[in-house]
């Protein structure tokens, strides 16, 4: 999993301090800008009408100068791809409306790993260019988004076979770049951008040509500075084209025995011809990659990434102003050590009612975060093995988002319980105060893991959290409750977030 990559910037900025586009996949240099803009052009076409365009509602409803902060959320598991394109949308909405252009902290770059609830960027500006600008990008991010997780879901079954997954051309008319770039985002290798930088000799033009030799003859004197693949369904078409120079085979529709003894041919006659690059094309599956792919070609090529992958659900939630302060720029995700004081006019009902009675109040993440800086220690409670509840004493961090992280020792029930049944709860505070949590966690791994262990430490110096040995515990608050029992009546506040 990609590290997560907190950095804020004006958005439509063409890059960040490093040169690079904001949230863009690490070690890659993006879509092409200039395919980019076309494609963001063209939807705010297509959802305002001709620049400048309209939303008959929002400018209806929201006042110019109203300025909020809304965030970019996971509603499903999978891999990251299209928040690059972001800020180009809310440059674009902005310059239309005439108006600001929102400030982006983006915590998940692309090529991150997702799970549903994760907060992948903040948005911060107009409330108009926010709302007028969430179609397009949640439609450029969930797109993208679904073609990334398709292909590593490839690339998973690939792994340790020696062969890579490739694109093809078959991919969404103004989406090229967008998609290539995904299928990069999710672990696969881009063949060709288009009928422009490598030349594919399919049977049509052996036809035109007059045959395999002539065909490639013809492109080597024509454009001698491309590199040139040619067409094979057979074993003898695959020798001719080694004959005619090839050095780059495509292996269309056979099956995984001629597949296999076509490889082996063409690898016999390495020694004279140098390295061959072949590809196997034809309906790939994820049941049929691996056997493919253990014949010894170097890449599978599958069109499905690109005109057959579902998008990847994602939402933007536009907060209240007043309830979660603009997000600063941060190396990392940012611990509450000093969030604000909890909201005013937050309801208060006395502590003989029943849940049921509670009515949602203005508790927010702030709250939870002053609390829990204040009072760093609560009870965790997880569902053992048989159903039985378990409960442990931990540690408590909060994160801006109200996330609450927890450390444990890898091998503890708790991890173990969280990794079966994720559904926990957690009391927050050991006196007459508490909060009350109810919500999902995960156990955060590999990068994601050093990232939250780094939050865990920058609040709480001296933990243990760094030490590789213990798990790094994430809970995403879905129910929370304020308990406070130095008032008579005690006072009781519930939200749902």
């Amino acid at each position: 999993m990609t590290a997560p990559d907190v950095r804020t910037a004006v958005a439509g900025a063409p890059a960040a301090a490093s040169g690079t586009p904001i949230g863009v996949l690490p070690g890659d240099s993006g879509p092409d800008r200039s395919a980019v803009e076309r494609l963001v052009t063209a939807a705010l076409d297509e959802d305002l009408g001709v620049a400048p365009g309209r939303d008959v509602t929002t400018q209806a409803t929201v006042p110019p100068d109203e300025v909020g902060t809304a965030r970019l959320m996971a509603r499903a598991d999978g891999v990251l791809a299209g928040v690059v394109v972001v800020p180009a949308v809310l440059a674009q909405v902005a310059g239309r409306l005439a108006l600001p252009s929102p400030t982006m902290t983006v915590h998940l770059p692309d090529g991150s790993a997702l799970h549903r609830g994760d907060v992948v960027a903040e948005l911060t500006g107009p409330v108009q260019v926010l709302l007028v600008a969430e179609r397009t990008l949640l439609n450029v991010v969930s797109r993208a988004s679904g073609v990334a997780t398709h292909t590593r879901r490839f690339a998973d079954v690939l792994a340790g076979t020696g062969a890579r997954v490739l694109d093809t051309r078959k991919t969404t008319p103004g989406l090229r770049a967008l998609e290539k770039y995904a299928v990069r985002c999710g672990g696969g290798t881009n063949k060709r951008m288009g009928l422009y930088d490598v030349a594919m000799v399919k049977d049509n033009h052996v036809v035109a040509a007059g045959g395999v030799a002539p065909a490639v003859r013809a492109v080597r004197e024509r454009f001698p500075d491309v590199a040139i693949q040619v067409e094979a369904d057979t074993l003898d078409q695959a020798m001719e084209a080694l004959d005619a120079g090839a050095d780059f085979l495509l292996l269309d529709n056979m099956p995984v025995p001629v597949l296999t003894e076509v490889v082996a041919a063409v690898r016999a006659r390495e020694p004279e011809t140098g390295h061959v690059e072949l590809e196997a094309t034809g309906n790939l599956t994820l049941d049929t990659a691996a056997a493919v792919a253990r014949t010894g070609v170097d890449y599978l090529s599958v069109g499905a990434l690109t005109h057959s992958s579902p998008i990847l659900d994602l939402a933007l939630d536009l907060d209240s102003p007043a309830l979660v302060p603009a997000s600063g720029s941060s190396s990392r995700p940012t611990p509450l050590a000093a969030a604000s004081a909890p909201a005013a006019g937050a309801a208060r009902v006395p502590s003989d009612l029943t849940p049921s009675d509670l009515t949602s109040s203005d508790l927010t993440p702030s709250d939870l975060g002053a609390f829990v800086a204040a009072n760093p220690m609560g009870v965790l409670a997880t569902v053992g093995a048989s159903g039985e509840p378990e409960a442990a004493l931990v540690g408590v961090v909060a994160l801006a988002d109200g996330t609450l992280l927890v450390d444990a020792l890898g091998s503890s029930r708790k991890v173990q319980n969280i990794r079966r049944a994720p559904r926990v709860a957690v009391v927050v505070g050991l006196g007459d105060v508490t909060f009350q949590v109810e919500g999902v966690a995960r156990i955060a791994d590999g990068s994601e893991r050093a990232t939250l262990a780094a939050a865990y430490e920058a609040a709480s110096p001296g933990s243990r959290a760094l030490d590789p040995q213990l798990a790094i515990i994430a809970v995403v608050p879905g129910w929370v409750r304020r308990y406070d029992a130095t008032r008579r009546p005690a006072d009781v506040t519930e939200a749902q977030w």
